[in-house]
């Protein structure tokens, strides 16, 4: 079952914000609509984890565009939904206690003893606003939609005989010699005359031109803007302290293992014992007991016997007490771990306390003049007009580009989150958009009041720029056809002296290379070449990574023959068995998704994804 803590995201201050519009579900299928909410949390948390395998921390909307993840993730949530859909068409249902024990077992309301702990789950309940029902209903259904797609996967296998040859060909590994064409290799670009200059002028007109302004008015609701506003009274927080003073004030804790002995004399031996090197376990296994046995539990100082307390407590964390005469006989225990007390005074958490009550009170305040800013819009009211009325202001801007500049060149004051620059070019000129959050929290609504497109620039203002364009352009044109005629004569001699004698560098012998490991060198295209051509063969195309090219010369091949690796061959064939899976399942979803009826609303889409595709 997936992770469930991730979907209190799904119920924040946007729902609030959003109302009951419609025109903010990005997709609807059958009666179930996916929202612009849900499908923005999603989205922000694939771009994270996507990020993180690229090194790429603050991965970009546009990035994301660029490498299919909007989209990928738009399939993702609705095919989800669609097999929600099936499941309740088929009448799949989960029991309250089922749900109820997978509730429990969740970690996010473990305490720190390791049992569930409803006080924890009471405490994000009410900071998503969320009730209990709300909760078990979205467990319930993912519960549910696990037993349709594990019934359909469960006898899942690939064949041997399938498995074999596609373990042979994924795993197959290939060396090539190669020299590498950089674009310092073109040799010298002659200038460009002016009949040149203009017809790549006019031929690229749209990069020589003004970007596209935009003139827009915001507004901003957020706790910023309230906090300020909000006043906490001394007896509220000292109240809040007192109500959770078990977090300031905790008595020191340990965590105790015993042994019970028969009589004294067993346990000063014991003792003797455990002071020469004897480990307490080798004790306690020695009398025959198993390591559960030894656990009596996790106590303050005040939660053991008297009798017990005092020792147990003068040890330190590892350390065995001597033997000490317990209500039911002589014991030794040994303290395995130790929990520090706190002990916070009033004075010492005051400001800490103050600061998180005027947060939540501004949040207050702004979802209170969202709605309010919301209705009087709803009335008639301008967006300047609505703002005032909840003591919000109305920002104007006159001219900004999606570089977040004006046409001087200058920096716009703008919201520093990138989302809300995106929101601004795919909003509809002259229409007040919905309120939108961005990363940082804050939520705004914008309109676009005008739009002034993209102009040419007269050619005497960007002569330059076309100039350098035009001999870029000329360098990589000169620097295929060399590479291509390198290559062509290398294939007709069967090897690259040719391409060594013209370039002056040896060929390099790589490292065996997988099909689909590119690499700096070796760029997808250039990998496909060479798995398809026998050896000797000679390939080239562009480089892995930056501008240039290579030309290679297939050279070992080697296949991974699965009885010599026989857990390489396991592991491939259960990997090959989960995709087989995957899609079973996709096709389920697809399925699912064409009995229901599927549209998308591609305005919404785009509001959230920043781009027009």
């Amino acid at each position: 079952m997936i992770t469930l803590a991730a979907a209190f995201g799904l119920w924040g201050i946007n729902d609030i914000f959003r109302g009951g519009n419609y025109d903010n579900d990005v997709a609807v299928v059958g009666d179930a609509k996916v929202t612009t909410v849900e499908y923005d949390r999603e989205l922000r948390a694939a771009m994270r984890n996507q990020g993180q395998r690229m090194g790429d921390p603050n991965l970009t909307m546009e990035q994301a565009r660029n490498l299919g993840i909007t989209r990928t993730v738009l399939d993702r949530v609705i095919n989800r939904t669609a097999l929600d859909t099936e499941v309740k068409k088929l009448g799949l249902s989960v029991g309250n206690d089922t749900v109820v024990a997978a509730i429990r077992q969740l970690p996010q309301f473990q305490s720190e003893g390791g049992t569930f702990s409803r006080a924890l789950l009471q405490e994000t309940l009410k900071q998503n606003g969320m009730n209990e029902q709300m909760f078990e209903e979205g467990i319930r259904e993912d519960m549910a939609r696990t037993q349709l797609i594990g019934s359909a996967i469960d006898w899942m296998d690939i064949p041997p005989t399938m498995a074999r040859l596609l373990f042979a060909y994924l795993n197959q590994l290939r060396t090539a010699e190669y020299i590498v064409f950089t674009p310092d290799m073109a040799g010298p670009v002659r200038a460009p005359g002016d009949a040149e200059i203009d017809a790549y002028y006019k031929a690229n007109g749209t990069r020589f031109s003004t970007p596209e302004y935009r003139e827009i008015e915001y507004v901003e609701i957020s706790t910023d803007k309230f906090s300020g506003k909000v006043e906490v009274a001394e007896a509220d927080i000292k109240k809040e302290y007192d109500t959770h003073k078990e977090t300031y004030v905790k008595p020191e804790e340990r965590e105790i293992q015993q042994i019970n002995f028969p009589s004294k004399q067993t346990a000063d031996a014991a003792h003797q014992k455990i002071t020469t090197g004897t480990s307490f376990a080798d004790i306690a296994h020695g009398m025959g007991l198993k390591d559960n046995e030894l656990n009596l539990g996790t106590f303050p100082k005040s939660g053991l016997d008297p009798r017990l307390a005092d020792a147990a407590f003068a040890v330190p964390e590892g350390g065995a007490t001597a033997p000490v005469q317990g209500p039911f006989g002589w014991v030794i225990m040994r303290v395995t771990k130790i929990t520090p007390g706190v002990d916070k005074k009033y004075e010492d958490v005051r400001d800490t306390i103050r600061a998180q009550m005027a947060k939540g009170q501004a949040m207050g305040k702004a979802i209170e003049a969202a709605n309010g800013f919301e209705d009087a819009r709803a009335g008639g009211a301008t967006m300047a007009d609505a703002a005032a009325k909840v003591e919000l202001d109305a920002v104007h801007v006159a001219a900004v580009d999606k570089n977040g500049l004006a046409p001087d060149g200058a920096k716009v004051n703008l919201p520093a989150d990138p989302k809300f620059l995106q929101q601004v070019f795919v909003a509809e000129a002259g229409e007040e958009g919905d309120i939108f959050q961005t990363d940082d929290e804050h939520s705004f609504a914008i309109k676009v009041v005008g739009v002034r497109p993209p102009a040419p620039r007269p050619l005497d203002q960007v002569r330059d720029q076309v100039v350098k364009e035009w001999s870029e352009a000329e360098r990589a044109r000169q620097l295929a056809a060399h590479v291509k005629s390198l290559a062509e004569e290398a294939r007709r001699n069967g090897n690259l002296n040719a391409v060594a004698a013209a370039t002056g560098h040896q060929p390099v012998t790589s490292q065996p290379m997988r099909r689909d490991a590119g690499n700096e060198i070796f760029s997808q295209p250039v990998l496909a070449q060479l798995f398809a051509a026998p050896p000797g063969s000679v390939v080239y195309g562009p480089l892995g990574k930056g501008a240039g090219y290579v030309i290679a010369r297939a050279a070992g091949v080697n296949n991974l023959d699965p009885q010599k690796d026989p857990g390489a061959y396991e592991n491939n064939r259960r990997q090959l068995g989960q995709q087989l899976a995957g899609d079973l399942i996709q096709s389920m979803a697809l399925s699912a998704r064409n009995n229901a009826g599927t549209t998308i609303n591609e305005q919404a889409y785009n509001r959230v994804v920043g781009g027009s595709q």
